[in-house]
């Protein structure tokens, strides 16, 4: 992505105008609002606006050079505290304008960022104003390389959680413009790809990064060697899976960049991702220099606040119209609404920051996630308009990178994929009046039968950022750590529900959406059919009859895995079909996975999709969720790649993650 230098300078000119009268605007509204402020001239606030300009760009850069050796909460006070002053300053320059005293001064500034915001929403500017004043110059004087390297670098952008079909809804829609202008102008092609079972992140980056999905059976699962539960974005599990998996084959094996990611997968850099928490090397993923520019803006505070605020009220109201108008839906209250905030604004902001920090660090391969889409469609359905709408926060990412690409030191492509879709559908246990362990434990009378469920991705991800904090040296480490003691457990944070006790149940439901597998704890090694009819008689017939139940996969003592429904079997490995395909109506290729997942040690005793319905795709998610992935049925396995239109497309249709890691490594090679 290259542009003219000159056209862009203009570019910049009429949007720092542009800026320049949207502050001036900010500044008079609150003139007329704040008793301690007055303007007695229109011309007072544009010169007020003028001379915080140029406070900011002399002594801004100033700060920036001797923030480095500050700790971050000192820099992030002098920052706020040199806008303030810069106002004050103005006050006196300006005769036509009055601050009583400091405390107006400080409203003033955090007024001017929240207004900024709202009145730059309004009028479509994107906020790349802010990294070239205050972070491309540095950056391209401290770390472009002489000579420059050789090759592209390849940023992919991956947007949890959204499947092809919502996508495409949302281009039509209008509310990814950046990315439809891409598409429109010849950029990038879009092609779909079909994920593989269990339908998730975990599974996908293993997939995309690693080259390899092996021994995951779900999000969680049941140990049985170890007794306990294992969840795959804990940082303790993830990051034993990391290193599991982790090969000089990888993605991000040379010169990569993980961020916001389940797995480090290797890369020399990496920030927020849950394994790197507990890799052994650098405790705290992000250094506090890292993040120094972004604090610094003058406008991060008022502009996050107010954003935060929005997001709040946004969550509040939708929550209520979803209520209004009537049907079983899970619950949009209690902590999620502060979660959205987080995940929405403060989490992606971070991670979009570093994104373009690896830009103009010419990293070979960085991979970022960005959540905020998948949470709030868990809450209320993949397809809404409430979850469409996050889209266009994510959308002006690419703005930012874009721009960030025409000055990099080396070529940038740019790939935004995702890692799974998501399936609408009313719950199990809201439409059958009971969920999946209590169906088990009436089959089982008389065992002792615990779920292991709930919705932990954004707990997790929040879990990541916190503990990353604590990590940190110097002041930020000490306060994140004392206001977070007793929240945390093995120097990690555990925000969100905790964890099922599992350690004395007979049986154990792990639910990942609408998949689910059974465990018998007193047995070291999976059963057979023949004996789950012997331990258990009729839990076979009652779970395939249920009407919530699609289908159960059980391995006999021949070896080969069958699928059982209502009213026929499918042998997994020969595809002989006796009565009713079970599987009928979902892709060819799910097959393929359940034969896959059955075959893992990891894997339940038996394995328990629930029913999906052929006319609209909806499935009964076995966890109290709008829109959900784990399983088969519906989008939630119809997952998406866009990529850069001069790459030869891919030789077939792309199946399972290892083969858009395939994919990818192939154009890297290419490119050198």
């Amino acid at each position: 992505m290259t542009g003219s230098g000159g056209a862009e300078a203009v570019r910049l000119a009429r949007r720092l105008a542009t800026i320049w009268l949207v502050d001036t605007a900010a500044f008079a509204l609150l003139a007329a609002l704040l008793p301690g402020v007055s303007l007695s001239s229109p011309f007072g606030a544009l010169a007020v606006v003028f001379w915080i300009g140029v406070l900011n760009v002399t002594l801004r850069p100033l700060l920036l050079a001797l923030s480095i050796r500050f700790p971050l909460p000192l820099a992030m006070v002098l920052a706020f505290v040199l806008n303030v002053l810069a106002i004050r300053q103005a006050d006196r320059l300006v005769d036509s304008v009055h601050v009583a005293h400091d405390l107006w001064g400080t409203a003033v500034a955090l007024g001017m960022g929240a207004l900024n915001a709202w009145f730059s929403g309004l009028l479509g500017i994107t906020e790349d104003d802010s990294f070239y004043r205050h972070v491309i110059a540095r950056r391209l004087a401290r770390r472009s390389p002489s000579p420059a390297p050789a090759g592209p670098c390849l940023l992919v952008v991956q947007i949890d959680g959204l499947s092809e079909p919502a996508l495409r809804r949302a281009l039509s829609s209008g509310r990814m413009p950046h990315l439809a202008r891409w598409l429109a102008q010849g950029s990038h092609r879009l092609t779909g790809w079909q994920c593989d079972i269990p339908s998730m992140t975990t599974t996908a980056q293993a997939g995309i990064l690693h080259g390899r999905t092996d021994g995951i059976p779900a999000f969680r699962w049941y140990d049985r060697a170890g007794g306990r539960l294992v969840i795959s974005n804990n940082p303790r599990d993830a990051h034993q899976l990391d290193t599991r998996l982790t090969s000089p084959a990888g993605l991000l094996a040379v010169d990569g960049s993980s961020i916001g990611n389940v797995f480090r997968a290797g890369a020399a850099h990496h920030a927020l991702t849950m394994s790197g928490l507990l890799d052994g090397g650098t405790r705290f993923g992000v250094r506090g220099r890292d993040l120094y520019p972004f604090l610094l803006n003058p406008y991060t505070y008022g502009r996050g606040a107010a954003r935060m605020v929005w997001e709040l009220v946004l969550e509040y109201g939708q929550g209520l119209r979803q209520w209004l108008r009537g049907g079983p839906r899970p619950a949009r209250g209690g902590a999620f609404p502060l979660l959205r905030v987080v995940v929405n604004v403060l989490m992606r902001d971070i991670t979009v920051w570093l994104a373009i920090d690896d830009i103009y660090s010419g990293r070979r391969v960085s991979y970022i996630d960005l959540l905020g889409y998948d949470e709030v469609a868990h809450h209320a359905g993949p397809l809404t308009g409430d979850a469409l709408a996050v889209l266009r926060g994510i959308d002006k990412a690419f703005r930012l990178f874009e721009v960030a690409a025409r000055n990099a030191p080396r070529p940038v492509q740019i790939v935004v994929l995702s890692d799974h879709g998501q399936s609408a559908g009313v719950p199990f246990a809201r439409r059958y009046g009971e969920p999946l362990d209590a169906v088990v434990a009436r089959l089982l009378a008389g065992s002792d039968v615990q779920a292991a469920g709930g919705h932990d991705e954004g707990w997790g991800r929040l879990n990541a950022t916190l503990t990353a904090a604590t990590q940190a040296p110097g002041t930020l480490g000490r306060t994140t750590r004392r206001v977070l003691s007793d929240r945390m457990a093995g120097g990690l944070v555990q925000l969100g529900p905790p964890p099922a006790e599992v350690a004395r149940a007979d049986v154990v439901v792990c639910t990942s959406g609408n998949l689910a597998h059974l465990y018998f704890t007193g047995h070291p090694a999976r059963l057979t059919s023949e004996q789950l009819a012997a331990l258990a008689p009729g839990l076979i017939t009652g779970l395939r009859t249920h009407p919530g139940i699609g289908f159960v996969v059980v391995i006999p003592a021949g070896g080969e895995p069958l699928a059982l429904g209502a009213a026929g079997e499918r042998n997994l490995a020969t595809g002989a079909v006796h009565g009713v395909d079970p599987l009928a109506g979902l892709p060819p290729a799910t097959v393929l996975c359940f034969a896959r997942l059955a075959g893992y040690a990891e894997s339940g005793d038996v394995i328990i999709n629930s029913m999906v319905d052929p006319a609209t795709g909806e499935v009964a998610a076995f966890e109290d969720l709008a829109g959900s992935h784990g399983g088969a049925g519906g989008d939630q396995t119809a997952a998406f790649i866009a990529y850069p239109a001069d790459w030869p497309p891919p030789a077939g249709a792309l199946i399972g993650a290892e083969a858009v890691h395939q994919f990818l490594r192939a154009h890297l090679a290419a490119g050198g």
